[in-house]
């Protein structure tokens, strides 16, 4: 992501909850709308989007490489992936023991990308605190890291099954290069939403934690690709030119994997606490 499409896309701006009124939406911590039960009544209320429940994940491969360009929201497809409350807390406190236990000159400084445009360089521990003070704030960790041995590539660092290999593998393994950590430790009744945008490679979208309890939520809205709107289809998108009510909405739950093929227009929408991998692949049929 670079600097200016950043700053398009983090920019305040205005839009228009369910009731009509206009309200300041941006990636800093917001206030939940009233609306926020009917945003979930309304999930899943399009067609762009197949819903799919109870499938294996090798007949999931297959609905992928059969939907081609469709969005498919797979329900419980990753439950031994899930966590509870207790169990996020758990595995994030193991991470920063580990984390504790290497020499200074082997701890990992991983890219974190936040609200104000800034690339930073930090560890874990600093990551997790950022969360649980509300600040947006994300890590991302791809191919072209070096692994040097400190592991500043994430995965490498984890070393589990939670952020490891890509639990859906319909293409080939050398085709994944970049993997996302969306960690939320936000109170009710905040939010951060991550404005209208779409993105040159395919994503698989694991909800590990949120989205179940009062207060929390991982709302995806989605629209077919636009090159009139998005050009070469990776990039910030002005709110104003997106016909929102073409849009279609997916609230995701624990266990919950979805597929977003590359161009899809997408925003997106944290509340509470919530912790989500993305793993992104090459786009070589786009």
């Amino acid at each position: 992501m670079n600097q200016e499409r950043a700053k398009q896309g983090r920019k305040l701006r205005e839009i228009s909850d369910d009731d009509g009124a206009p309200t300041k939406i941006s990636c800093k911590k917001q206030k939940i709308p009233d609306g926020m039960n009917q945003e979930r009544r309304q999930s899943e209320s399009c067609s762009s989007v197949k819903v799919l429940n109870g499938l294996s994940v090798e007949l999931a491969e297959k609905e992928i490489t059969l939907g081609g360009h469709q969005p498919i929201l797979f329900r419980n497809l990753c439950p031994e992936r899930s966590m509870t409350n207790d169990k996020t807390s758990e595995y994030l406190r193991s991470l920063q023991e580990r984390e504790k236990a290497l020499s200074p000159s082997c701890s990992p400084q991983f890219r974190v990308f936040t609200s104000d445009t800034s690339v930073l360089r930090m560890g874990f521990s600093e990551l997790v605190a950022r969360s649980r003070e509300g600040k947006f704030a994300y890590l991302e960790t791809s191919s072209t890291d070096s692994r040097n041995g400190r592991g500043d590539h994430f995965v490498d660092f984890c070393e589990d099954e939670v952020l490891g290999r890509c639990p859906l593998q319909w293409l080939p393994e050398e085709d994944q290069f970049k993997t996302r950590c969306y960690l939320c430790m936000m109170q009710p009744p905040h939010r951060n939403v991550a404005e209208w945008h779409s993105d040159g490679f395919h994503q698989v979208i694991l909800n590990v934690f949120g989205g179940d309890e009062e207060g929390s939520l991982k709302r995806f809205q989605l629209l077919p690709p636009r090159p009139d709107l998005s050009g070469n289809m990776s990039g910030w998108i002005d709110a104003a030119q997106i016909p929102t009510e073409e849009a279609c909405s997916v609230c995701l739950k624990p266990g919950d994997i979805l597929y977003l093929p590359a161009g899809w227009i997408h925003r997106v929408a944290t509340a509470g606490r919530s912790f989500t991998i993305n793993w992104g692949f090459y786009a070589h049929d786009t």
